[in-house]
């Protein structure tokens, strides 16, 4: 048995130094030798009975190590896990490597460490939400905004009017800082840096707007129809009210006017409210639905507000933490990959993002870094406390998530159960699920409830109806909506599926 020495580091590692006989070494260095002359033709002899001195002189020593190291790693790291019983979070790697004596180093990822400490006794304030009758009013005119007519007039462009554009944006290189250049609208020549490039778009010419940039609509005013416009607008380095990519860069705008528009509202009364849905009898009816709407919106954030002070508080007072460094980087993955995807739905991959905002990707990593230690630890502390409390998420709830989660597809709601139903899909429902019981149980104890241990009767039978993550919205919601950001516990926490074992590759 290999002599090894075992230390726990501060981030949660384990660094283990394993000394190996010379003589297991010159074992596998033969059997490499011998793996090495079964792939080869060497003249004067069969493949694979090359002798271990002539594999030498034709491929070095050097050769033979390589191709006796990484099995040999391979087994003493098993072993060492196996003697040290050390349960890795993820593959350890091979970080230092000696021969005379053979001493392999391994840096081993582990387990995640969760204690909750006395997380019952945890009490935080909660204010509820207040819907005004202000709120509603200002629903009900983004409403008439929905429902105006726009009609063309012979007129120049002016503030309050509306207007339909055809807007090419392009950065001004440095070495175009003489502005003589005309911008080009064609977005795929090389190098002309197109910020924006859009046709045919309507937009209100007001003199706070912020798009395409802020200031921007200043410009049109006294645009007419069929008149084109060139100008340049230059923002300072850390003017906040701009997007951080145009921050101290110039750009040159070529805007193209093609009508000009009265924007005209409707009367706020019972035939508005019907145009708007012919449910509504009324528009009173109408406000009535824009409040509850309202009221829903302004408890989800409540909802999520309240639980990032209940985590912060978790964090702060109660819960002890110990995590490997990859976490980190899993999770700092897991929120560029879905910054990419955000990216690509505006047209726009990361590449050209770090060219536009002069950033590399180390330098984006560590800009994601305290946040994503942020999300770590309140997926951590969740998924501690769904065991602590002994929740779990039945075939039954399952079912009924995916029945209501269908409901929207009409003709299409068994292709979409189909869908729901397969083992990936169950799976991510069932995490959702307990997500979202977590943070109502953890929600409970802040407020000083002290609910039982365990599962907790059927909702109809509590005062308030619980609220799930996992909700189904309609796309014809008057209100917009805010989802909350919050962390899903683990599969191993959930209790669907178990999660794999730690493999032990180097």
């Amino acid at each position: 048995m290999p002599n090894q020495e075992i230390e726990i580091l501060d981030d949660h590692q384990a660094k283990i130094v394993v000394t190996v006989d010379p003589e297991r070494l010159e074992k596998e260095k033969r059997a490499a030798a011998r793996r090495i002359a079964k792939k080869v033709n060497i003249p004067g002899f069969r493949k694979g009975k090359a002798p271990y001195h002539i594999i030498v002189q034709h491929y070095g020593e050097a050769a033979i190590l390589d191709e006796a190291i990484d099995p040999l790693g391979q087994a003493v790291y098993t072993e060492a896990l196996d003697e040290g019983q050390i349960e890795p979070y993820a593959p350890g790697i091979l970080s230092d490597l000696s021969l005379d004596p053979p001493i392999f180093t391994f840096m081993v990822p582990l387990i995640p460490e969760v204690n909750l400490g006395s997380y019952r006794e945890v009490r935080v304030d909660y204010d509820p939400p207040e819907v005004l009758d202000a709120d509603i009013d200002e629903v009900l005119k983004r409403l008439q905004d929905q429902y105006a007519t726009f009609d063309p007039i012979q007129s120049s462009i002016e503030f309050g009017k509306y207007a339909l554009l055809d807007i090419v944006g392009k950065l001004v290189r440095p070495e175009d800082s003489n502005n003589d250049l005309e911008p080009s609208s064609d977005p795929n020549e090389a190098g002309n840096n197109i910020w924006v490039n859009r046709k045919g778009i309507r937009i209100k010419i007001d003199e706070d707007s912020t798009y395409p940039v802020p200031g921007f609509s200043k410009q049109l005013v006294g645009m007419t129809a069929d008149e084109q416009r060139s100008f340049t607008m230059s923002f300072i380095a850390d003017d906040e009210g701009v997007a951080e990519a145009l921050r101290g860069k110039t750009v040159s705008f070529e805007v193209n006017c093609l009508e000009v528009y009265e924007h005209n509202l409707p009367e706020l009364d019972d035939g508005f409210a019907s145009e708007v849905d012919s449910d509504y009898q009324t528009l009173e009816d109408l406000r009535s639905d824009v409040r509850k709407q309202l009221v829903d919106e302004a408890e989800q954030t409540a909802r999520t507000t309240y639980t990032d002070r209940i985590f912060d508080v978790l964090i702060s007072d109660y819960a002890t933490l110990k995590y490997p460094p990859v976490m980190i980087d899993e999770q700092i993955d897991h929120m560029l990959e879905d910054m990419e995807s955000n990216l690509q739905r505006q047209g726009i991959n990361l590449d050209d993002y770090l060219k536009i905002t002069g950033k590399d990707k180390d330098a984006l990593r560590e800009e994601y870094r305290e946040h994503a230690e942020k999300q770590l630890a309140k997926a951590l502390i969740l998924s501690e406390l769904v065991m602590a409390e002994g929740l779990s998420i039945t075939d039954e709830e399952i079912e009924d998530e995916i029945s209501t989660a269908v409901l929207p597809f009409g003709s299409q709601a068994q292709l979409m159960r189909q869908f729901l139903s397969s083992k990936e899909a169950r799976r991510d429902l069932a995490n959702r699920l307990l997500t979202d019981k977590g943070i109502t149980r953890m929600i409970k104890i802040a407020r000083g409830e002290n609910p039982e241990i365990g599962e907790e009767k059927a909702p109809e039978q509590e005062g308030e109806p619980e609220s799930s993550v996992s909700e189904t919205h309609t796309t014809d919601s008057l209100v917009e909506e805010n989802p909350a950001d919050t962390p899903e516990v683990s599969d191993a926490a959930s209790g669907q599926e178990e999660s794999p074992n730690p493999t032990t590759e180097i």
